[in-house]
């Protein structure tokens, strides 16, 4: 095997093994097991545990840059959580708000590191600004940024950008929660269709 194919497989099975047991709880041992490979081999790719742990932030933080480079919306400030001043037209805005959700909801690395960050907001300071940052204020920097970026442009217009953040985050935040209850496939898509449906309300109000 390649190592740079055993290198994401150890971040992979580390990420789900976080996030089933937590960090605290997990050893390099196992993560070696769930890979296949020995701990002395694992150590060629990661120094520690930590090392692994840091590897999969920044790997999340990567698939969250090439899905905004994707949609064509400003790439997410790894250190502030600003987006580049740039307005967006409403549509391209409307199709990213959706495909995140999906990601989110139907992705299994995703829907790993979700669980992982939730998990590990509790056990420090660290772990309680890193969950922040992916899932609870930083998205609604980002997303304020953007807002205000098209009202500026005359894009939108009757609102002012950091309520209009939180009005169209907080349901995306909610209904991620409902579909991880959720374990039918086509019922959690269906989830998907009333958070589209919610971002086109939104967009009809707001939208010059």
């Amino acid at each position: 095997m390649k190592r740079g194919n055993t290198r994401q497989r150890i971040i992979e099975e580390a990420l789900h093994l976080f996030a089933s047991n937590g960090y605290d709880a997990v050893s390099v041992s196992q993560i070696a097991q769930a890979v296949g490979i020995k701990a002395p081999s694992l150590y060629k790719h990661f120094e520690s545990k930590r090392a692994i742990f840091d590897a999969i932030v920044e790997y999340m933080h990567h698939i969250d840059v090439e899905h905004s480079k994707a949609a064509e919306v400003p790439e997410r400030d790894a250190e502030t959580d600003d987006a580049r001043n740039d307005a967006v037209e409403p549509g391209k805005l409307r199709a990213f708000m959706v495909e995140q959700f999906r990601y989110w909801t139907e992705d299994d690395l995703a829907r790993d590191y979700r669980r992982m960050l939730t998990v590990e907001q509790y056990t420090s300071a660290e772990g309680m600004a890193r969950y922040q940052k992916v899932l609870g204020s930083g998205p609604v920097a980002y997303i304020e940024d953007m807002l205000g970026a098209m009202l500026d442009e005359g894009l939108l217009h009757g609102g002012n950008a950091k309520s209009m953040a939180i009005e169209l985050y907080s349901p995306f935040f909610l209904l991620i929660s409902a579909a991880d209850a959720i374990e039918d496939d086509q019922a959690r898509r269906r989830v998907l269709g009333i958070f589209a449906n919610v971002v086109d309300d939104f967009m009809r109000r707001y939208r010059a």
